[in-house]
């Protein structure tokens, strides 16, 4: 069953979920506090909010910043430590950080092995430490 539903509204009552996944959504967020503000509200004590984007000061990012595609044209991308910052707001700590795609996908012969230094593509996990 597939549910539609706004990231800055969610139908879910509080302390649901163990887990929240962003992935590649951030950067076309209006307000992507509002959203992290509600993820906060929606996991449990201890649930765990995961975030995969492409960072701003990565490769990726100043690529498609330059490009102007009709994809990401609108997109507003977010340093690892812009995201961090946002996340510290709302109650996330004990923060986990690993990197892939550290050329363009298309020349991906083989996968990377996660922890690259200079991926494009950033996913941080954080747990969420209290209420707001």
């Amino acid at each position: 069953m597939a549910l539609k539903a706004d990231a800055a509204a969610l139908p879910f009552m509080d302390n649901t979920f163990d887990y929240v996944l962003f992935n590649t959504v951030i950067c076309f967020l209006k307000n992507p506090d509002k959203a992290f503000k509600e993820a906060q509200r929606v996991l449990k004590p201890g649930g765990v909010i995961i975030i995969g984007f492409i960072d701003k000061n990565g490769f990726l990012g100043r690529l498609y910043k330059k490009k102007k595609s009709s994809y990401y044209g609108k997109a507003k991308f977010y340093s690892v430590k812009e995201v961090k910052e946002m996340l510290i707001h709302y109650g996330f700590g004990g923060f986990k950080m690993t990197r892939t795609l550290s050329k363009m996908p298309e020349e991906i012969k083989k996968p990377e092995a996660p922890g690259s230094k200079k991926g494009g593509f950033a996913v941080l996990a954080a747990k969420k430490r209290g209420n707001i």
